[in-house]
């Protein structure tokens, strides 16, 4: 059945059929997830997206410090500011909502769903 199915589909490519291609969401579209409504406030975030939040972050910034905890990310050091766009940017395209703290340069970051 799937073999058919591949096919077929590969047939139709070929016959000049349209292909779908779907693209990664646009920064607008990002901006406008980082402050959406919390939609299921009980979800935990867990510790494969903020390790993917602070992957992304650190790999603009590695001289910035990162901790993180149960759905917080603390931000400091060199170019701390610039990590907390790029992680709150990670965490909109994840399906996160975060919110943004900033004290003597130390950006604390609430991530939830």
């Amino acid at each position: 059945m799937a073999d058919n199915y591949l096919e077929k589909k590969q047939e139709a490519l070929r016959n000049g059929a349209s292909v779908y291609v779907r693209n990664t969401p646009s920064l607008d579209t990002l901006i406008r997830r980082v402050a959406g409504p919390v939609s299921d406030p009980s979800y935990e975030i867990k510790q494969a997206q903020l390790d993917a939040v602070v992957r992304s972050a650190s790999s603009y910034s590695p001289e910035s410090m990162f901790e993180t905890s149960e759905g917080t990310i603390v931000i400091s050091g060199v170019g701390a500011a610039q990590a907390a766009v790029i992680a709150r940017l990670k965490a909109a395209e994840l399906g996160i909502k975060s919110e943004q703290k900033e004290s003597s340069g130390v950006f604390t970051l609430l991530l939830y769903r």
